[in-house]
Formats: structure tokens, C-alpha cells, sequence
């Protein structure tokens, strides 16, 4: 399943960029997260996320920074496939931030679920990071 998601806003680019960055941070803003947690630094940083969900879905990702924002990658968890990228540019007033991501989710994930995931969650995902302050 891919899904992208395009948001918009007033907050600066170079603003929405750091707090995108601060992998630490996550928790405070991402929708969902209990807890994150940077475990790894190489050339890249790995990030271990505990979304709360209909159940607990715990990921350890390869996060890695670009000029526009970042890329990450599954290294393990509780999905069979996760990758996406997350880039912010400066429009007109203010931002905009496109969240997309590739997953393959357990098929024991009910369809209405699935949908609500494209439908609300990731675009909270986004708003939320232009919203952060």
C-alpha cells in the first residue's frame, strides 16, 4: 500500500525542517507515538517508534536526512515493509509538507482500518508537523 499526503501552512520552512530533524522529538508532535526512542547513530540514525494503534505497532527505522527533509526504511518490526520520505518546501506565505509512505501491512488489518489510516492518520502526520511550534 503507498499513500501520500500533502499539507500546507503558514510555518516556516526552515522551522518545520528542525523539528522534522529533532528524531527525538517525534513523540511530541507525530499523532499516535507513546514513545521514541533514538537507539543507533552511524551515517544514518535509527529510530524506534511505538505508535499506539488498534494494537501496539513498534518499528525501528532507518532514518536518513536529505536537503528537503528526510527518507527512512524499515530495519525491523511489526510490519513486513515500510520506506516513504518526508519533504517540506517553502510556497507562497509559508510550507508544505508531503508525506509519503510504502507499507506492507498484515492482511489480519481490517480494509476500514487501512482506509482510515489514508484518510486520517496520515494527514494528521503532516499537519501536525506544520502545526508543531
Amino acid at each position: 500500500m503507498r499513500l501520500t499526503n500533502r499539507a500546507t501552512g503558514s510555518a516556516d520552512p526552515a522551522r518545520v525542517l528542525e523539528i522534522l530533524r529533532d528524531l527525538e522529538a517525534w513523540g511530541t508532535w507525530l499523532p499516535g507515538v507513546r514513545h521514541c526512542e533514538v537507539v543507533a547513530h552511524t551515517n544514518s540514525v535509527v529510530v524506534e517508534l511505538d505508535f499506539v494503534a488498534p494494537r501496539t505497532l513498534l518499528v525501528r527505522l532507518d532514518v536518513k536526512e536529505r536537503v528537503d527533509g528526510i527518507t527512512f526504511r524499515l530495519v525491523e518490526g511489526d510490519l513486513a515493509s515500510l520506506s516513504g520520505e518526508v519533504a517540506v518546501s517553502a510556497i507562497k506565505g509559508g510550507c508544505a509538507v508531503v508525506c509519503s509512505l510504502q507499507a506492507a501491512f498484515p492482511t489480519s488489518v481490517p480494509g476500514v482500518l487501512l482506509a482510515e489510516l489514508e484518510r486520517e492518520v496520515v494527514p494528521s502526520w503532516c499537519n501536525a508537523l506544520i502545526e508543531h511550534r
